[in-house]
C-alpha cells in the first residue's frame, strides 16, 4: 500500500471517527441509548479499521521515521499533521464522552441505592426554604396529628 493512499485511509477514518463521537456526545446528552447502541456498531467498525495490525504497524513507522513523509513532499506531511491532530481531538472527545458516562451511571447508582434503602429518610438529605439541611430525625415538621 502505498503512503499518499494509507494516508487518504487514515484521513477518512479519523474524520468519520470524529464525527461519531461528536454523535456519541450528542446521544449521550440527550439521553438517547438506542441511537448511541447504533452508533457503537459504526465506531466499532471504524476502530477495527484503524486498530488493523498493519495500519498500526504503519502508523509507527511513520512516527517514529519523519523522514519518509518528508520524501513524499509537503502535501503529505500536512496531512500527516491534520491525521495527528484529528486523532488527538478524538482521544480528548472519547474521554469527554467517557466523564459524561461515567455522571450518568453514577447518578443512576445513587438513584438505585436510594431505592433501595429500606429507611429513605436517613439516606435523603432534605432542606427547607433557607437552604438549610431539614429535619432528619425522621419526625414530621407538622406536628403530631
Amino acid at each position: 500500500m502505498s503512503l499518499t493512499v494509507l494516508l487518504s485511509q487514515l484521513e477518512q477514518l479519523s474524520t468519520q471517527l470524529e464525527a461519531l463521537l461528536d454523535q456519541e456526545f450528542e446521544c449521550l446528552k440527550a439521553s438517547d441509548i438506542e441511537a448511541f447502541e447504533i452508533l457503537q456498531v459504526e465506531k466499532t467498525q471504524v476502530l477495527a479499521a484503524l486498530g488493523n495490525p498493519a495500519t498500526i504497524e504503519a502508523i509507527n513507522t511513520l512516527q517514529s521515521d519523519s523522514a519518509i513523509i518528508a520524501e513524499y513532499g509537503v502535501d503529505a506531511s500536512a496531512l500527516w499533521t491534520t491525521i495527528t491532530a484529528a486523532l488527538a481531538r478524538c482521544k480528548d472527545k472519547h474521554q469527554r464522552n467517557e466523564i459524561v458516562i461515567t455522571r450518568k451511571l453514577d447518578t443512576v447508582r445513587a438513584a438505585l441505592d436510594t431505592i433501595k434503602s429500606p429507611n429513605l429518610q436517613n439516606t435523603v438529605d432534605t432542606y427547607d426554604r433557607l437552604g438549610r439541611l431539614g429535619n432528619r430525625s425522621g419526625k414530621s415538621s407538622l406536628g403530631k396529628v
